[in-house]
């Protein structure tokens, strides 16, 4: 592979910003949190709300300020942890154009579209990179993890959902429709293709066992049901 001197930028610092994916490295590129604030859709990253992945964010952009950088070199690579779901996965590496300090984020694309953002603390990059300073990673506290629809995260949620199933009146059909909202946050929906499960699903956790046992009721209504991507919605069909 390539050496090179951080000092001279492997990619463009500018790019023309024709595209989502474009813009949203544009202001990482640039240090600007408010552009970032206002282009970045409203969705889930690092299995956080976007607020409080931002200010993740923002306080690593202040660090390179306070370092004297005024923008960012980035240089394409992949995760290249063997022990890791997310090995393989391509992103980019961030680094500070004084400081040489930096930070590496995978970049979950469906063409265009950016379905997630998260760090990876075993980044490669495609080129060698020499001089490099002090890394950065996006950490996200268990009790500030995705606290959407009342908070129906936590482990209450999921354990009384599934208690449920064991009652003498339970209905499958009454079940998967009460509990859809709770089950489409352990989803990505990627644009034109079915929805997956999360890279956070921990085998033999809360959550993990949740969205298997309600994939497994879902997949069990007599005469189907059908997930529409774009509005997020799930239709249970019948035979009327």
């Amino acid at each position: 592979m390539n050496q090179n001197n951080l000092n001279s930028p492997i990619l463009s610092i500018k790019m023309s910003s024709n595209t989502y994916l474009q813009t949203i490295l544009n202001a990482f590129v640039t240090l600007d949190i408010v552009a970032l604030t206002a282009n970045l859709k409203e969705r889930s990253y690092q299995d956080a709300t976007k607020e409080i992945f931002l200010r993740e964010v923002e306080s690593i952009f202040e660090a390179h300020h306070r370092s004297k950088d005024t923008e960012l070199m980035f240089y394409k690579g992949l995760c290249g942890s063997n022990t890791c779901d997310n090995c393989g996965k391509n992103g980019y590496r961030f680094v500070g154009n004084h400081s040489n300090n930096y930070f590496s984020l995978i970049f979950e694309l469906d063409g265009d579209d950016i379905l997630d953002i998260y760090s990876c603390t075993e980044f490669n990059t495609f080129e060698t990179l020499e001089g490099l300073n002090e890394s950065a990673y996006i950490f996200i506290n268990e009790d500030e993890q995705i606290n959407l629809y009342n908070n129906m995260f936590e482990e209450d949620y999921y354990l009384k959902a599934l208690a449920e199933i064991s009652h003498d009146n339970f209905k499958n059909n009454d079940w998967v429709t009460k509990h859809f909202d709770l089950y489409k946050q352990t989803l990505i929906w990627p644009k034109n293709l079915p929805p997956i499960g999360r890279s956070n699903l921990l085998k033999g956790t809360l959550r993990e066992k949740f969205h298997s046992t309600y994939y497994e009721i879902l997949n069990e209504l007599e005469f189907g049901y059908e997930l529409d991507n774009q509005y997020q919605t799930l239709k249970i069909h019948s035979n009327e």
